[in-house]
């Protein structure tokens, strides 16, 4: 799996851990988001799309991080590179 789409999919789960996150907070904890959103002086919608895209980045940020080391550590247990067997250097004597 290339770089690229190993982005794009923690990118992905990311964007929907999120939007489940967000959904969940926003049905079980009602009256701390209208607290904190009259206290801010804006409303519930914003603070929602802000956790959402937050949210969002940092998880799949993450997600991708960890599914690189994951990747690179299994190449890396892969390939276990012997040594080049290269020619012997003799100084003087039989060769």
């Amino acid at each position: 799996m290339s770089a690229s789409s190993r982005f794009g999919y923690s990118m992905f789960t990311g964007a929907v851990v999120s939007a489940g996150a967000v959904a969940w907070e926003s049905t079980k904890r009602k009256a701390q988001l209208a607290s904190a959103s009259a206290g801010h002086h804006v409303s519930a919608g914003p603070m929602r799309l802000e956790a959402f895209a937050l949210g969002a980045v940092i998880i799949g940020l993450v997600l991708f991080v960890l599914a690189s080391l994951v990747v690179l550590k299994a190449s890396n247990r892969g390939s276990s590179r012997q040594p080049a067997q290269g020619r012997q250097r003799s100084y003087g004597g039989s060769r």
